[in-house]
């Protein structure tokens, strides 16, 4: 069995878990052909992966700013109302509102903000003429713990370019679901549930389509959670993919029992599971 070290290509699946006031999270990241060498990791994360094999799981905890900036009060500050640019994009008038997540770039005349920083902001407040901003990382003076589960590990062939900091990447977007300070984020300020086309959806439904509903990394994403519960033998009623499976192809699954149903199938199908002794679909 293989084995990580420095000159490995491996595929890793990332858990990262943290708690909001109201809930516990945890946002995966699926990634796929990691360089060792060239990657960039915590040493903690890399001591702990190395000399590991498929199928090995490592959890790790971090308090608050270690592995991100300590949450510091003075990131959050008043601007002018105008210094947020509401015509940074020339085909949409931007209204503030409250609670959201803004790119840094649209505001005018902050230091060392300039217009093609899309780092996010959340804008707390609004009041009189004026707007509080939290320029503090989404998951700043929050404890993460960080999962990660070793799928394929393979020698690497030939030195490619590029690196990947995989602390700033697992980061960059959790956290901003949760409320700030326990206030209310303004979802409904700008229409921001209009339609761009707002034709009759069963005009679109006329036709069938057979599409992907996730793409091809959540899939997979999917795919690897189901194969953490399933195993051989078991007798598996799949609803959730539509026309296509999601489940493991690896896994071989209870004789007469369909992977995948259409509309036709799938209600007697799942009369046939509750059943006691189920019956082969024909």
């Amino acid at each position: 069995m293989k084995r990580i070290n420095t000159e490995s290509i491996v595929d890793l699946m990332f858990h990262l878990k943290w708690k909001s006031n109201y809930a516990s999270h945890t946002d995966c990241y699926q990634a796929s052909n990691v360089n060792i060498w060239r990657n960039h990791f915590p040493p903690v994360l890399l001591d702990s992966i190395m000399m590991r094999s498929p199928g090995d799981r490592i959890e790790l905890s971090f308090k608050q700013g270690e592995i991100l900036p300590e949450f510091e009060s003075k990131k959050i500050f008043r601007i002018d109302d105008n210094q947020f640019d509401r015509n940074f994009n020339k085909n949409t008038l931007i209204q503030p509102c409250q609670g959201r997540f803004y790119p840094k770039g649209i505001l005018k005349g902050v230091t060392n903000v300039f217009k093609q920083n899309i780092e996010p902001f959340r804008l707390v407040s609004l009041k009189k003429g004026q707007m509080h901003v939290d320029f503090n990382h989404p998951l700043s003076g929050k404890s993460l713990t960080l999962a990660t589960i070793i799928d394929q590990v393979e020698n690497k062939d030939v030195e490619r370019g590029g690196s990947t900091d995989w602390i700033e990447t697992l980061t960059a977007g959790p956290g901003m679901q949760a409320r700030w300070q326990n206030n209310h984020t303004d979802y409904f300020c700008d229409n921001s549930f209009s339609r761009d086309d707002n034709t009759p959806d069963s005009e679109f439904y006329i036709k069938p389509r057979f599409t992907q509903h996730i793409d091809d990394a959540a899939i997979e994403m999917v795919r690897n959670t189901y194969d953490r519960f399933l195993d051989d033998g078991m007798r598996v009623l799949d609803l959730m993919s539509s026309w296509q499976s999601h489940l493991p192809q690896k896994t071989r699954f209870k004789a007469g029992i369909q992977k995948s149903f259409s509309r036709s199938t799938w209600m007697p199908a799942f009369e046939d599971m509750t059943r006691k002794t189920p019956r082969p679909l024909k």
